[in-house]
């Protein structure tokens, strides 16, 4: 018989032994320095709250991975894994704490793993979100050599009487939203059909490649957002999101705005309606926020970013949003 090794079963044990000495060396100004080899550790402060409660958010990138590994980009792909995560957490108005990785191959490049931790670590550093700890997993067999997958698990902490939610949305409250960054990380199994040639590859590549956008500046101004009731992060599902944050009766009756010209492309390639576009993609809308008064966010926040949506109205029906496409079309 003859002999085998787990390294000829497709498992480098020494390479996964040395991208671990690289995370030690290399992510200290974010890894928990509190000792532990096994389960991660991150000490809490819970003295300036009267009824902590923890919020916990788990993702993935989708395949937006797929473009990445085509371009052999792999820094923003850290930024997305981390803002498809804590984007979720601020929705509930919480601060985000620490966050966890979990890379897995069929077979383990250095080179590769190391630019998706040093994006990952950069876009904790500006969250302020500390980056304790992750798995790395070689499936050979399971995954082919050049495929990888990702997830992101992130945990944060919230006041009790300042969770927000769709129970405290009100008739007459304004509608607003953050600009997004690009296309963020959803509906990349379609700009992958539409994109597909080379030439199209490289020219879009900025705009396909760009990192979903952090909401994280919110953070620290939340409690001066006077008469914040709810945040819907814009991803998967596009405006459908919205129904997350209203009561049954209400509805978010929204106003045309501009869409940037990346949408604009692909709506003209693929003939997908307005109705289908908004369901699939984010459209410029990143993040929504329902609040008494828009005005607030202006003393805060550059206006440039801010979109003015609509108001939030009484329904006889549930449906999440309405919106006059012709509006839309005489607009862009």
């Amino acid at each position: 018989m003859s002999k085998i090794s787990y390294k000829k079963a497709g498992v480098d044990i020494r390479k996964a032994d040395k991208l671990v000495r690289w995370i030690k060396t290399n992510n200290s100004g974010s890894v928990s320095s509190l000792g532990s080899d096994y389960a991660s550790l991150h000490a809490l402060d819970f003295s300036s709250y009267k009824q902590p409660v923890l919020a916990s958010s788990t993702d993935g990138v989708g395949t937006k991975i797929e473009l990445a590994k085509y371009f052999s980009s792999w820094e923003g792909i850290g930024q997305d894994l981390l803002a498809m995560c804590l984007n979720d957490l601020i929705c509930v108005g919480a601060k985000p704490l620490f966050f966890l990785d979990y890379y897995a191959c069929g077979q383990l490049h250095l080179s590769q793993a190391k630019a998706f931790l040093k994006g990952l670590k950069k876009a904790c550093d500006k969250a302020n979100c500390s980056l304790v700890g992750g798995e790395t997993a070689e499936l050979p067999g399971f995954y082919k050599d050049s495929n990888i997958d990702l997830a992101g698990f992130c945990v944060g902490i919230v006041e009790k009487s300042k969770i927000l939610k769709a129970s405290l949305v009100r008739k007459g409250d304004d509608i607003v939203a953050f600009k997004s960054s690009g296309f963020h990380s959803n509906g990349y199994s379609l700009l992958r059909k539409l994109y597909k040639s080379d030439s199209d590859l490289k020219k879009n590549k900025k705009i396909l490649l760009e990192p979903t956008r952090l909401y994280s500046f919110l953070v620290p101004v939340l409690n001066q957002i006077k008469n914040l009731r709810a945040m819907a992060h814009i991803t998967g599902s596009g405006l459908d999101n919205l129904s997350r944050i209203l009561p049954n009766h209400l509805t978010a009756e929204l106003k045309a705005w501009s869409i940037p010209s990346c949408f604009l492309d692909v709506k003209k390639r693929s003939a997908l309606s307005w109705k289908e576009m908004l369901k699939i993609f984010n459209c410029g809308l990143g993040l929504v926020l329902i609040l008494k008064d828009k005005k607030v966010l202006y003393d805060l926040f550059p206006q440039k970013d801010i979109i003015s949506l609509g108001k939030v109205r009484a329904s006889s029906q549930r449906k999440a949003w309405n919106l006059n496409f012709k509006d839309l079309n005489s607009l862009n």
